[in-house]
């Protein structure tokens, strides 16, 4: 594509005192930039609920920096090229999480259920507006999020480890999901995410995608009551 034969320097420069020039192709380099982001992602929302902070005081910020890697993730399947269409972007990254099959994810309806706490259940729509609503507040119709609990983020570092994982395995073969990835607009902006996966996950490139899987996996996202750190401990409601 003639736009990815304009984009594609830009990677390398990008990744320049990372790596040598010929170390990997842009469209690896990108990969490797867009695996960084949501494993940064993952890290800020670790650190959010961590023990120090009660839940409820930082559940809504967490879930608006867990959406945004959800969105990118839908970005890239997508091919998104525009600054717009995002909620497009979100609803198919949770599709994605839900059936991470290249053949049939884009089949999931916005009603398909992706998690379920102790207390309810969460379809795609509900995660929406959930997201909407921790980034925009006020800004949106009330009407439309459901019950929610601060229960939810608990539920997903095995789901979105499993989404990721497989669509890194995918990527590898996929022409339409490598051609989406190409087209994604994604901005090139600093280094330091390559770093970070190269350094930390590709020793050996066979198992790459297992081991960003395994890191994401083992993220705490579990419910701190404010309680349990009065006492001095944490703890899963």
């Amino acid at each position: 594509m003639d736009e990815w034969n304009l984009e594609a320097p830009a990677w390398r420069f990008a990744a320049r005192g990372v790596v040598t020039d010929d170390a990997f192709d842009p469209l690896t380099l990108k990969a490797i930039y867009v695996t960084g982001l949501i494993l940064e992602s993952c890290r800020a929302v670790h650190v959010l609920l961590s023990p120090e902070n009660p839940t409820p005081t930082v559940f809504y910020p967490a879930f608006a920096v867990f959406a945004s890697a959800i969105e990118l993730l839908g970005r890239c399947i997508n091919g998104n090229a525009s600054p717009r269409n995002t909620g497009n972007d979100l609803a198919t990254g949770f599709k994605w999480l839900h059936r991470p099959n290249l053949l049939d994810f884009h089949c999931v309806p916005d009603t398909q259920e992706v998690v379920a706490t102790k207390n309810y259940p969460y379809t795609i729509a509900d995660l929406v507006a959930l997201r909407n609503f921790a980034a925009h507040g006020q800004a949106i119709n009330l009407s439309d999020i459901r019950t929610f609990d601060f229960l939810i983020l608990g539920e997903f570092p095995p789901v979105l480890s499993r989404g990721v994982s497989g669509y890194l395995a995918a990527l590898q073969s996929s022409e339409y999901l490598s051609t989406s990835l190409a087209k994604a607009s994604v901005a090139p902006f600093r280094n330091n995410p390559i770093f970070e996966v190269i350094w930390r996950f590709m020793s050996d490139p066979h198992t790459f995608s297992s081991k960003v899987a395994a890191a994401i996996s083992q993220m705490d996202w579990s419910y701190k009551s404010p309680l349990s750190q009065l006492l001095g401990g944490s703890g899963a409601a």
